[in-house]
This record gives C-alpha cells, structure tokens and sequence, in this order.
C-alpha cells in the first residue's frame, strides 16, 4: 500500500488498492476545525477513489461512518 505526506497540506494518503487505482484512505490535519463545536485541532479522516473506477461504488458500505478526532486540552491543577 503506497502512502505519501504533504506537509504543505497536512495531508497523509495510503493507496488501498494499487497506485493510481481503487479506494484512498486521507487523513488530514486541521488546526481550527469548523465542524468542531470548540474549533479544536483535529484530524479529519476520509475515504476517496479514483474518479474512473466506477465499479467501486457498491464497495463503500464497507467503510461505515468515518468521525473527525479532536485534540483535547487537560488543565492540570497542581498539588
């Protein structure tokens, strides 16, 4: 499974099939997430495929519901 990471981005990519084809799982990193209710750093799965390969459409029930992951911040009270 080739993966690459664009730092530019913040983005990490595993091919799920053979290069160029097939399903691609995405992990991106935001630092203010919109859809987090306290516009946390988070990160954000996904799942995509190469336009052409159509055939893959009945596949992505498999994947199920994929949720961001948000940082969470411990206040620490000292002793």
């Amino acid at each position: 499974m080739p993966a690459s990471y664009d730092d530019y981005y913040d983005e990490f990519r595993i091919e799920l099939w053979e290069e160029g084809k097939g399903f691609e799982f995405d992990i991106h990193h935001e630092g203010e997430y919109d859809l987090d209710n306290f516009k946390g750093e988070s990160l954000i799965p996904a799942i995509t495929r190469h336009a052409e390969d159509n055939f893959l459409d009945k596949y992505y029930g498999l994947f199920g519901k994929l949720n961001h992951f948000n940082k969470i911040y411990k206040v620490c009270k000292p002793d």
